[in-house]
């Protein structure tokens, strides 16, 4: 980097720094948020803690069978992706070779929620687990850029609706600071902030973000 672009970088950072310290700087927040999503890797579906199994019957060429039913993804599981293939398939009487005259196994999503499985056989009886494939869910934590509170000035919280939850943290004449936009202030943290407005983005028909303007309070 250049001499005087170096020297000028320098200048405007103390001179920000200087503008902060005059107006009264009281501390540094960010707004950390709770996101839920999907973690780990695909697995196998599990209901009640084991893997879904089917069982064909033993049918013919003259009696084929068809089989259909819905099962449902428990709400701690996402739905990653379907695969027809049967899992680990294996006749009840081996010598049948009863997996062999399976004519189709077929999975399909009716929701988010609801996975429809079809299948017809004939020939021996025969098991195996379906290839629903999902991840469970857990919290995702993420964390804003810092930002001052400076006395007298206003600071901006934006809270995205698909959060599960939204925390300020920060440090404030060196108290630690720790408070949820939606609730109401402590009785503390009102002698040191002041909600102005809290408005939903767009609007309250259809909210992607909900921004909260308070003001920073003077000290007396």
């Amino acid at each position: 980097m250049k001499p005087i672009l170096t020297l000028l970088l320098i200048s405007v950072l103390c001179l920000s720094q200087e503008s902060i310290a005059q107006e009264h700087d009281r501390g540094i927040w960010h707004l950390q948020t709770t996101h839920t999503g999907p973690v780990g890797e695909a697995h196998i579906l599990r209901i009640g803690g084991n893997f879904v199994w089917v069982h064909l019957d033993d049918q013919n060429a003259a009696n084929p069978r068809t089989y259909a039913k819905d099962f449902s993804i428990p709400d701690d599981q996402v739905l990653d992706h379907l695969d027809n293939a049967p899992i680990n398939c294996a006749a009840d009487v081996p010598a049948s070779n009863g997996c062999v005259f399976i004519d189709y196994n077929q999975l399909s999503k009716l929701n988010d929620q609801t996975i429809h499985w079809m299948a017809k056989n004939h020939g021996g009886k025969c098991g195996y687990y379906l290839g629903i494939y999902t991840r469970d869910l857990g919290n995702h934590i993420e964390n804003g850029p810092d930002n001052h509170w400076v006395e007298g000035k206003t600071f901006l919280v934006q809270v995205p609706q698909d959060v599960t939850s939204a925390t300020v943290i920060g440090s404030f004449d060196g108290n630690a600071i720790m408070f949820s936009p939606k609730d109401p202030l402590s009785a503390e943290d009102a002698k040191r902030f002041k909600l102005l407005e809290k408005k939903n983005i767009p609007d309250d028909q259809h909210p992607i973000m909900t921004n909260y303007i308070y003001k920073v309070l003077e000290e007396h």
